[in-house]
């Protein structure tokens, strides 16, 4: 049994930079499940003026996806695996400015997720990035989940 919250970086492959999420805050039995992050100065995502850029907020997503989806794994006792983002739908942020998060160095932010359908290795999750209780971005990714043997030819 794994104690909540407990560090992303052993729960998924990602190292640093690239590992985005921190925190596995919530697990539920349906998949679902809340990650946290703290975006810091040395974030390969930001831009010029120090802000998260649209792009990091889908990676956010699918990270939080693949730390939750480790947690589970690792409660289940079998080793964690591995998950290729392959589409992205409907991302959308309802902030004050479109396509802009408005995220800066220093803001915390969570990130939930929850699967809604799964067919031949292919899960459907609805994510949502919080700061604080605003919702800054909201859509449906698509992540292929290989099996063991899979990930040589990627998906049939």
């Amino acid at each position: 049994m794994i104690q909540l919250p407990h560090s992303a970086a052993d729960l998924m492959p990602h190292q640093r930079p690239m590992r985005l999420i921190d925190t596995v805050l919530s697990v539920e039995p349906d998949g679902s499940g809340t990650a946290e992050t703290v975006i810091r100065a040395d974030n390969i995502f930001l831009d010029r003026d120090g802000a998260l850029l649209p792009e990091a907020v889908v990676e956010l997503m699918a990270q939080a996806f693949a730390a939750v989806s480790g947690s589970i794994d690792l409660q289940a006792g079998r080793p964690g695996r591995t998950g290729y983002l392959v589409g992205v739908k409907k991302v959308s942020f309802p902030g004050p400015e479109a396509n802009q998060p408005g995220v800066l160095v220093g803001d915390r932010l969570t990130v939930g997720v929850r699967p809604t359908g799964e067919f031949a290795g292919f899960v459907i999750i609805d994510a949502e990035v919080r700061r604080h209780d605003d919702l800054l971005a909201q859509g449906e990714l698509k992540i292929w989940i290989a099996s063991d043997g899979d990930e040589q030819g990627g998906p049939a």
